[in-house]
């Protein structure tokens, strides 16, 4: 599961039409919250996609950056690879 997550999160992140120094300041971070999820709080995934948890950790970790990424950016990002 860890391995998918990052793998993901490259994935998604790539597509994203910003800075490279921005996507790896998202890349880093969501990685961190998500290993910490998974590593310590899996209940968290109980009835939950771990796309959904992905592309939340995402968009939250670029407003708390303040990072310009508007949602749909990132679903956008998220329908290219994940058709």
């Amino acid at each position: 599961l860890l391995f998918l997550t990052l793998t993901h999160i490259n994935e998604i992140t790539s597509r994203l039409n910003l800075k490279e120094e921005n996507k790896v300041i998202i890349r880093t971070n969501a990685w961190h919250l998500m290993k910490h999820i998974i590593q310590r709080n899996i209940v968290i995934l109980k009835d939950r996609n771990v796309n959904c948890l992905i592309i939340c950790s995402l968009y939250a970790i670029a407003k708390l950056s303040k990072i310009e990424l508007t949602f749909e950016q990132l679903l956008n990002a998220f329908s290219q690879v994940y058709p």
